[in-house]
């Protein structure tokens, strides 16, 4: 695909058209300050930091902000750390949290979610599993390149 923009990405509006062009663009990344909505937010990321992932706090994605955003091989892994207030008393998932998560999974974000319920009981089991979640998934998403380079080389030949 070619573009031809008459304005800069920066400034279109928070949206899944400017999502789709930073991605198009090659996952340029904006400036952004390390800045957390909780002390829980930012213990992951220092923890991650520490394990050598290189995170985007309160990334701008389809007009929500995705607390860690984290870009590995072509993907974009949003970790969401997730507060009581996003669980209902049965401990379910909040229905808007739910339906936040569907539209950015639409729009080709992984959505990793950590409850700071379990987090705070055994951090450095909670940062193992995650870590564990995101090898599984960029496994998985250079197998499904894989296949779909050997089906493009039948269709060639």
């Amino acid at each position: 695909m070619i573009f031809f923009l008459s304005v800069d990405i920066s400034q279109f509006p928070q949206n899944m058209l400017k999502d789709f062009l930073l991605y198009a663009k090659g996952y340029a990344t904006p400036e952004i300050e390390e800045k957390f909505d909780s002390d829980f937010e930012r213990d992951v990321y220092e923890r991650m930091k520490e394990r050598g992932y290189k995170l985007f706090p309160q990334y701008p994605a389809c007009g929500y902000r995705i607390d860690l955003a984290l870009f590995l091989d072509n993907l974009r892994i949003g970790i969401e750390c997730d507060g009581w207030q996003h669980y209902d008393k049965s401990g379910n998932l909040n229905i808007d949290d739910i339906e936040r998560q569907e539209v950015l999974e639409r729009a080709g974000w992984k959505i990793l979610r950590i409850p700071s319920t379990k987090y705070w009981k055994n951090p450095v089991a909670c940062i193992n599993e995650l870590i564990e979640e995101i090898e599984r998934i960029v496994k998985e998403h250079k197998k499904e390149e894989n296949i779909l380079e050997k089906e493009n080389e039948k269709e060639n030949l």
